[in-house]
């Protein structure tokens, strides 16, 4: 079993910070009123880049079909309700179009050791595929605006694939 998270690339310390108080503020509320709690954290990758780090607790992804039918059986069901997290998941990119600047960001079950391990490019050169990219035009253009890439909000491109 594993989360799906939320990690974006930033340019320095204040930056970082500013991301993961956006989102320790802007909590992804459902259409039942459920709220989804978050965690932010930041790190300082080997590169020197600053990485703001948001895990969402009860959106999760199953490596086996046995740990899905286990959270079936079990106390888990909101977190395999397909329904749910499709909302859970747009309202979080509803966040993510009007959060402070960011670089690059990523979103899905391994997003944190891809942008933990590897810059942008490296990333996007293994066409790593861990969830959805999103990059700020500046990054997008410096990368030879990648194939794949739609308008996300003003200043930012996605991968919705």
């Amino acid at each position: 079993m594993k989360y799906y998270n939320l990690v974006a690339e930033c340019k320095g310390y204040e930056a970082a910070q500013e991301f993961c108080k956006y989102f320790d503020e802007n909590i992804p509320v459902v259409s039942n009123g459920k709220r989804i709690a978050t965690e932010a954290n930041m790190t300082r990758r080997g590169d020197g880049y600053w990485i703001a780090c948001i895990s969402f607790e009860g959106l999760l992804s199953f490596d086996t079909e046995e740990e899905l039918e286990y959270a079936q059986r079990n106390a888990l069901p909101a977190a395999v309700n397909s329904t749910f997290l499709q909302e859970a998941v747009s309202e979080i990119f509803s966040l993510l179009s009007v959060a402070p600047p960011y670089v690059a960001a990523a979103f899905g079950v391994d997003a944190i050791d891809a942008f933990s391990q590897m810059a942008i490019e490296e990333i996007i050169l293994q066409n790593a595929s861990f969830g959805y990219l999103f990059l700020n035009d500046v990054a997008w253009e410096r990368l030879g605006e990648p194939k794949g890439f739609e308008p996300f909000s003003e200043g930012y491109y996605w991968n919705p694939n």
